[in-house]
């Protein structure tokens, strides 16, 4: 099967209705990546119903909050996105990336 690009010099207006669903439509193939790669970020403590507890991110219309226990593992995950970005030709914009970080104690954010 041959696969043919095109080139596009359009797109969508902000705000248009059909961004977060076409956002969404790209990026499956990166989010079945990052849960394949990083299946022991499940979460036990959240019961579900149809096994679908791993919650390593989410998506708001085009944007992505990825989710790690460790900063390595999301230093990981990180990467594993860039690798996604550049095989799929996006560039993620580095200006609008932020980290935060949630510690149960003060004994925990030492460790970091």
């Amino acid at each position: 099967m041959r696969v043919l690009y095109f080139l596009t010099l359009l797109k969508l207006p902000e705000g248009n209705r059909l961004t977060p669903n076409l956002f969404g439509i790209y990026v499956a193939k990166l989010i079945l990546e990052l849960r394949e790669k990083f299946s022991q970020l499940e979460f036990p403590e959240i019961q579900s119903i149809d096994d679908l507890n791993w919650i390593g991110d989410f998506l708001h219309v085009d944007d992505m909050v990825l989710i790690a226990r460790l900063p390595s593992q999301l230093q990981e995950m990180i990467n594993a996105c860039q690798d996604w970005a550049e095989r799929s030709r996006m560039r993620m914009n580095y200006d609008k990336t932020e980290v935060m970080m949630f510690y149960k104690s003060p004994l925990q954010k030492a460790s970091w």
